[in-house]
C-alpha cells in the first residue's frame, strides 16, 4: 500500500488531534493525586514508572486513530501495551508514547509530552507529531515537508549564536559513571570543529530532549550507555548542525 501527499496530511491531522485530546487529559490530571505501578526488567526508575494517566492518554490515543486504522490498515505498537506483531505484516503502522518523561510528570516537573508517529514496515518515518501540554508546544513533520512549531517552520524560529553547541541530556546521564569523561571528549571534538563553548541542559525525557535539539540548533542530545542490557537501545545521540540533522 503506498500513501499519496494527500493521505498524510489526513493522517497527520488525525495524529494532531489524538495528541492535543491525549494533552487534555495530561492536563486535567497535572495537579492531581496521580497513583502508579512499576514496570518489570527495566533499569531506573524513569524506565519503570507508569502512571494511571499514561493509560488513560494511550486510551484516548487508540480510540482517536481507530478510523484511520481501519480505513487504511494500519497496524499500532505502543508503548503501554504489548506488542501483537502486526507492525511486521502492516505496510504501516501507528508508533505511540502516550506520556514520555513519565518521572518527570509524576513529580510535577516539566519535561513530558505525547508521542505519536506513523512509520513503514520497513522503519522509516512518514510523519510525526509531538504534544507539550505543559508549554502548549505542538510540533509536526510530515516527511519531505518542513517540521513545524505550532505551525510555524522550525528554520524561521531560532537565532542562537552558531559558535555555542547546546548539549542535552536527561538526569539520569548526569549520574552516569563516565558522564565527565564523555563530555570533556565531546567539548573538546566540538572544539576541533571550531565551535567555542557549550552549555548543558538536562531538563526533560528523551522526546523533549530530542525536540530541544530543533530548538536550540547547533545541539546534541545523548543518553549514555545503561549499565545493564535489556529495556531500550543502549545509546542514543542526536544531533543538529545549521543545514544538517543527524540520527544515530
Amino acid at each position: 500500500m503506498k500513501l499519496s501527499q494527500n493521505n498524510l496530511d489526513y493522517l497527520s491531522q488525525c495524529a494532531i488531534s489524538a495528541a492535543l485530546q491525549a494533552g487534555d487529559i495530561i492536563r486535567y490530571h497535572e495537579r492531581n493525586h496521580v497513583s502508579h505501578r512499576l514496570k518489570q526488567g527495566a533499569d531506573s526508575l524513569a524506565a519503570k514508572i507508569v502512571t494511571e494517566v499514561d493509560l488513560l492518554a494511550q486510551e484516548k490515543i487508540l480510540k482517536s486513530l481507530s478510523q484511520s486504522c481501519q480505513v487504511y490498515d494500519l497496524a499500532i505498537l505502543t508503548e503501554e501495551s504489548v506488542d501483537d506483531g502486526s507492525r511486521l505484516d502492516k505496510d504501516f503502522f501507528w508508533c505511540i508514547d502516550p506520556l514520555d518523561g513519565t518521572l518527570y510528570y509524576s513529580e510535577s516537573e516539566p519535561g513530558y509530552s505525547v508521542s505519536i508517529a506513523l512509520v513503514s514496515k520497513s522503519g522509516e518515518s512518514m510523519l510525526g507529531v509531538i504534544y507539550d501540554p505543559c508549554e502548549e508546544k505542538l510540533y509536526t513533520a510530515i516527511k519531505g515537508q518542513n517540521s513545524l512549531i505550532n505551525k510555524i517552520p522550525v528554520s524561521s524560529m531560532f537565532t542562537e549564536d552558531k559558535d555555542v553547541v547546546t548539549i542535552l541530556c536527561d538526569r539520569h546521564s548526569l549520574q552516569h559513571k563516565v558522564y565527565n569523561e564523555f563530555i570533556d571528549e565531546l567539548s573538546l571534538l566540538l572544539t576541533k570543529e571550531g565551535y567555542q563553548s557549550t552549555k548543558i541542559l538536562a531538563n526533560g525525557g528523551a522526546v523533549k530532549n530530542a525536540m530541544g535539539v530543533l530548538e536550540h540548533s547547533p545541539a546534541c542530545y545523548f543518553k549514555l550507555p545503561k549499565e545493564q542490557s535489556g529495556g531500550g537501545v543502549d545509546l542514543v545521540v542526536t544531533t543538529a548542525i545549521p543545514d544538517q540533522i543527524i540520527f544515530s
